[in-house]
Order: C-alpha cells, then structure tokens, then sequence
C-alpha cells in the first residue's frame, strides 16, 4: 500500500493532529494498517521522474489533501495506474477542490466548492457526524456493527461529492448527511457565525454524500475506487479523540475499507458462524452443577456458589 507524499499530502510517520501515523504505522494502535498485515509506503510523485509508471507489486495508493497541484506528468502516471485497474482512496478538503478535481474528473465525481454543514448540538455546525447508509450496513458487517451500536463517523470540515454514473463506475453512497444539511458557500468562520441557507446562492437542504465507493471490472478483478469528502476523518485527531456525549468508529472506514480494497486478505478475520448451542435451561431435577460448567462472563467461585444456591432454592 503507498501514500502520495510530496505535495502536503498527510504525512504517516508525523504525530500531528492532521498526519496519518495512527492508522497507517503506529505499532501501539491495534488498528494501524501495519499491524493488520498491510505493509506501506509512500512515493513522492514530484521526486520520481525517472519511474513512467507506479510498480507493478503496489496494488492500493491513498492520496489525502493535496496542497500543491500534480503537474501533467503526475497526474497521467496516477491515471495509468487507474487504467490497469489499481485501487485507491482520495480525500479532499475544503479549498483542495481545485487541485484534486482533476484526479477524480475521470472517475465520474466532483469535489463541489464550500463546507457541508448540519446542525448537532454542542457543536461548531461543520463538525459533521454521519451515519453508515443502508447500503453500507446491508453489504459489509463492520459497518453493521457500526450501526448497530449507534456509532457514527466523524468528518470535520467536509465538501459534497457530486456523482456521475457515466464514467463507467458504479457508485455506492457509503456514508452521508441527514436530509437538514447543506453546502454552506458563503459562512468560513463557523465559531462566532451562524450559518444559514441562503437560496439565492444555491444552497439547499438535503442528504449529502460524503464517502463513496466505485466499482467496475476490470480484466478479471473488480477495480475498487473510494472517494471521501474528509481526509481528517482518517487522521491521528480523529482517532484519538473521545466524546462523552458521541460514540464514533471511524476507525471502522479505515479497517473495512482496506479490507474491500484488499479484496478481504487483510485485516484477517477471525469470525466464526455463531453457534446453534447457545442456550442453557435449568430445573430442579437432574442434579445440575452450575459450578462444574463453564459460564460467559468473568464470575468469581463466589458468585457462581451464589448463583447454583438460588437456582435450586427456587427449584
């Protein structure tokens, strides 16, 4: 797996809040891709002229936030790694729309001008926290966990993706806003000013994709492609920071993403069907020890003396 470094992309071996360390090499965090049995690296696009194409052996290139434009040369090497059926992840910020527009013009998407807003109590109105599709939830486990537990994915200061099916690649809305969002284009201080729909400018309410992924075939392998409209969502701040009053696992885009693009070779799952003996039924008759048999859960001898006394007193 390869970072693109070099034009102030998010940096894997930095601590900052931005940088990518956690969830890419960070030995000490159990999610980091390097302790799921991916192995990264990263490649400065500007520095390797003498390369016409990206190695053959680097099957999945993650490009987060670029702050200096791709020149020409860069941008057709990135598109023939695209053509040959490489997976990737791109994610802009805002004000990075003009310069990440052309990676993913071909793509049949757009990184739309402004900052996606909605209302959440207790929060500056571009602190987005949005919830897994029923798309998402229906085909991929972790994200039906992530549901489940009403866990939501955080995105700080996120741009809306307009999507274009005529490319070739299917698109499936992954993650996205609740129908009271809009692009905000007009409000940049989202501390002391309160942003509002203005109608004249085009804003409007509505659901707002804002992780997606693309698929097509290519060869004999399906070519997957997601497009974020947050890079933050992925850096150490955001997994790292804890909220008392909001669970969030966006920890789990980054585990089931790479899984999709890895084609589930990595992280390796160790899930097993769920067993058909899982229930248990206790009378007064038979002589049952509770204190002979293995429980769940983490009793002391005590408590389960406790537990064997009362169920046969009451039997």
């Amino acid at each position: 797996m390869l970072l693109s470094h070099g034009h102030g992309e998010r940096d894997v071996y930095k601590g900052g809040e931005r940088d990518y360390s956690a969830f890419a090499k960070n030995l000490s965090f159990r999610y980091s891709l390097i302790n799921q049995g991916f192995g990264v690296t990263v490649l400065d696009l500007k520095a390797d002229t003498v390369a016409t194409d990206i190695a053959d052996n680097i099957d999945i290139i993650v490009i987060a936030d670029v702050r200096e434009a791709y020149t020409p040369d860069e941008i057709a090497k990135i598109q023939r790694f695209i053509a040959r059926g490489g997976n990737m992840i791109i994610a802009c910020e805002p004000r990075r729309q003009p310069l990440m527009n052309p990676l993913v013009e071909n793509l049949g998407v757009t990184f739309m001008p402004g900052v996606v807003v909605e209302e959440t109590e207790g929060y500056a109105p571009n602190q987005l926290f949005v919830n897994p599709t029923e798309t998402a939830v229906a085909e991929n486990k972790g994200y039906y966990r992530m549901a489940s537990f009403g866990s939501k994915l955080s995105m700080p200061d996120a741009v809306q993706l307009v999507l274009n099916d005529s490319c070739g690649f299917k698109s499936s809305v992954l993650f996205a806003t609740t129908p009271n969002a809009w692009n905000e284009l007009q409000t940049t201080d989202f501390i002391d000013d309160k942003p509002v729909i203005n109608q004249e400018t085009g804003e409007k309410a509505g659901t707002i994709p804002l992780v997606v992924c693309l698929t097509r075939q290519v060869g004999d392998k399906e070519q997957r492609i997601y497009v974020c409209g947050d890079a933050d969502c992925m850096a150490n701040s955001e997994l790292t920071t804890n909220r008392n009053d909001l669970s969030t696992s966006n920890f789990t885009l980054i585990t089931e993403a790479f899984r999709e693009l890895s084609y589930n070779q990595f992280p390796i799952s160790d899930e097993r069907p769920h067993p058909y003996d899982d229930k248990m039924s206790i009378s007064g008759q038979g002589g049952f020890d509770l204190r002979s048999h293995s429980v769940y859960g983490s009793y002391s001898r005590r408590a389960i003396s406790r537990i064997h006394h009362d169920l046969v007193a009451s039997s």
